[in-house]
């Protein structure tokens, strides 16, 4: 089975059965947003790379992403699904609900996956706990003088 570019373990397809963190870019216009401004803790001066950093316990990151970059219109329907493989390879439609609801700066600002910064961080190991291991990447990506918008 090919290997998904987010996890040494994942398929293209199916998940494994590890949590993973990720990190996706985002274009410089997001620096204009005054909300973003502040959770990411920079002036309005601000001309370097931009991220937001997650983690996903249920989805692989490229299902996840997806559900990031869907249009609010679309999930905000009753009957509003997405098409995961993450459980077993087999596309099955998942209805949206608040756990799997996108970032409103990705859905608007996002360049893509920056595999190069999480990749070999993935899959998280069992003892690591995912919401520190990505509290951990946001810190070290922001440690490094990027702007970095993590939950």
């Amino acid at each position: 089975m090919p290997k998904a570019k987010s996890c040494r373990c994942c398929g293209t397809k199916k998940k494994c059965s590890g949590a993973h963190v990720y990190a996706i870019e985002l274009k410089s216009e997001v620096t204009a947003d005054p909300k973003f401004r502040k959770v990411a803790g920079i002036g309005e001066d601000f001309t370097g790379r931009c991220f937001y950093v997650g983690q996903t316990r249920s989805h692989s990151v490229e299902c996840r992403f997806k559900q990031h970059r869907a249009k609010k219109r679309t999930r905000k329907r009753p009957s509003a699904t997405f098409e995961c493989t993450c459980k077993n390879g087999t596309p099955k439609d998942i209805q949206y609900h608040w756990s799997n609801a996108g970032n409103v700066f990705v859905r608007k600002y996002a360049k893509g996956l920056a595999y190069e910064l999480f990749a070999h961080l993935n899959p998280l190991p069992k003892k690591i706990n995912p919401v520190e291991a990505e509290a951990a990447l946001a810190q070290s990506l922001r440690e490094q003088g990027f702007a970095v918008h993590f939950a």
